[in-house]
């Protein structure tokens, strides 16, 4: 068996009217040998006892009795159940996240965004009129060398 303790409280029900009842007894027993017994005289104007506990998972056995202004003792109303944790822990409170900055890592596969022209353009120059096939006769030689004069 576990050391920890399990908390309750017992909500009683309403005593039904006419009625000569003074006081009420809550006799609570427990299976646990290390516990001892209770009876709690309860005054009328209680209607919740508050401040119980039992050891975890033992069983539990109530017995509500009402008593008159003579001294007699009602039939006894039972209720048995085990002393168990089955109350889920709260959850946690609200979190988030802190954007503390940013890393730009460029890599030769990183294209430049569209509106910046190469490292080796100066932007302010003309561009240069590019050669068409159009321009070059068919026939030209290729090369640096002047053309020779035909013989």
């Amino acid at each position: 068996m576990s050391l920890d303790t399990i908390n309750f409280r017992v909500p009683l029900p309403p005593i039904k009217e006419p009625h000569d009842v003074v006081r009420r007894s809550l006799k609570i027993e427990y299976d646990d040998p290390n516990t001892p017994d209770d009876t709690i005289s309860v005054p009328l104007e209680v209607h919740t006892v508050e401040g119980l506990s039992a050891p975890q998972d033992s069983k539990v056995t109530l017995t509500l009795t009402h008593i008159d202004d003579s001294g007699n003792v009602s039939e006894p109303t039972v209720y048995q159940f085990t002393a168990r944790d089955d109350v889920a822990p709260p959850a946690p409170g609200a979190f988030g996240v802190i954007v503390e900055g940013e890393t730009r890592t460029v890599t030769p596969a990183d294209p430049l965004p569209e509106d910046t022209p190469p490292a080796d353009v100066d932007p302010d120059e003309p561009e240069a009129p590019a050669d068409t096939p159009a321009d070059v006769p068919e026939d030209a030689p290729v090369g640096d060398d002047p053309p020779t004069p035909a013989a």
